[in-house]
């Protein structure tokens, strides 16, 4: 187990993964994937299978906007610094998870296809209105 100052999206592409955070262990099937938030305890392995396919984004959320800009203030800081926001798990089920899901999928294409300036994409793709949706996050530990 690990963690890291920044952030933490994942998608599971295919076959089943296991989150462990903190004491709590967590199911992630093919087309779900999820956000761990920064300083939180974790690791990925894969479920009675060695075909699990995940992708990994880590990143701090100034890439998105700066801390002086209102944009951070406002999307970011809130989800970042809530400490009982430890994960989020997305499904395809609801709209804007499956939004933050394509988001998730797009980045990583990018870096891995299309690699010269790929955070401008990224910055593109994971606009603050698709990350702020604080309202409906719960305390998920």
């Amino acid at each position: 187990m690990h963690w890291h100052p920044e952030v933490e999206t994942a998608y599971v592409f295919q076959g089943t993964v296991k989150w462990k955070l903190n004491q709590e262990t967590v199911i992630l099937n093919s087309g779900r994937g999820g956000f761990i938030n920064a300083q939180v305890l974790h690791s990925a392995e894969p479920v009675n299978s060695k075909h699990a396919h995940m992708i990994s984004i880590v990143f701090d959320p100034t890439v998105v906007a700066t801390k002086s800009n209102l944009v951070f203030h406002r999307y970011i800081q809130p989800i970042f610094q809530n400490s009982s926001l430890n994960y989020l798990v997305l499904t395809e089920d609801t709209a804007w998870q499956l939004v933050a899901l394509d988001a998730i999928s797009k980045i990583h294409y990018y870096s891995e296809y299309e690699p010269i300036a790929f955070e401008l994409t990224f910055i593109h793709d994971v606009n603050p209105p698709t990350l702020r949706r604080s309202n409906y996050f719960t305390k998920s530990s």
